[in-house]
């Protein structure tokens, strides 16, 4: 198992000692983890979260010496557009970067993850909203590994049924999707949208019509911010990958993949 979506004290939004990350994950049973620290440009191109790059790399070097499962370098960049994409890129020229992580969380109405998002809105117009916002800026670069958790607004949904389906967006799920397969993008099973093991999950038929239009890989992730939820329901996330006839689980070294059959 592999979890290639965490979060440490080197995010703005983490306290989390990488030390405990990596116990966790050991614990847990996993193979291998990806550290995948913020980089996010706002809408006035201000980094949000300024990353210490230096000490974020020369602590993974470190930690990759004695840990018991192996540890990755990856980022998380915002998609907004390429000029600022290229500056995260820039950021991160001359380090041993395996991973990179596209994600959608601001969106020209706001962050999807807070209340003011989903104000006078129904789920799926909501959900319709984000993934219709969200489009463009996956487009901005194609110089990304994999889409982050499609599903990002159902983290913080205010709705009692919080799943989301292909049929809210079919149209932009297969424009979406398309764009990715062509070049050599993968998408994100994320697993912090559940808030407990018992939840039932979501996201077969989405991940179904990934594979109808091509689409061979993914990754799985917690997304995790804290050492207990590493590695959480990722053994059922490669389950779900799999059912939906999804035919490789993803890990990358110096952005390079590597695939483990489902």
């Amino acid at each position: 198992m592999y979890d290639y979506h965490v979060h440490s004290e080197y995010s703005h939004d983490s306290l989390a000692d990488p030390r405990e990350m990596i116990k966790r994950a050991a614990r847990a049973g996993l193979q291998e983890i990806c550290f995948t620290e913020h980089v996010e440009y706002d809408e006035n191109m201000e980094l949000t979260s300024p990353l210490q790059i230096d000490e974020y790399a020369a602590n993974i070097r470190k930690l990759k010496e004695d840990s018991p499962v192996t540890v990755k370098m990856g980022l998380e960049i915002g998609l907004k557009d390429s000029n600022s994409f290229e500056r995260a890129l820039n950021l991160a020229k001359g380090y041993d970067v395996d991973f990179i992580i596209g994600s959608v969380h601001w969106t020209d109405e706001g962050d999807a993850y807070f209340p003011p998002f989903f104000e006078g809105r129904e789920k799926e117009q909501a959900y319709y909203r984000y993934l219709e916002l969200a489009l463009p800026r996956c487009f901005s670069s194609a110089d990304y590994q994999v889409f982050g958790h499609f599903d990002y607004p159902a983290k913080k949904a205010p709705y009692k049924d919080r799943a989301m389906y292909y049929n809210m967006a079919s149209g932009i799920f297969d424009r979406l999707f398309t764009y990715l397969i062509e070049h050599g993008i993968g998408i994100e099973v994320n697993t912090s949208v559940y808030r407990t093991m018992e939840e039932k999950m979501w996201g077969l038929d989405i991940l179904k019509r990934y594979v109808e239009l091509g689409g061979e890989f993914v990754t799985t992730g917690s997304d995790a911010h804290v050492p207990e939820r590493v590695g959480f329901r990722i053994k059922e996330a490669m389950e779900l990958a799999r059912q939906a006839g999804v035919r490789y689980v993803a890990t990358y070294e110096e952005r390079k993949p590597f695939f483990h059959k489902l």
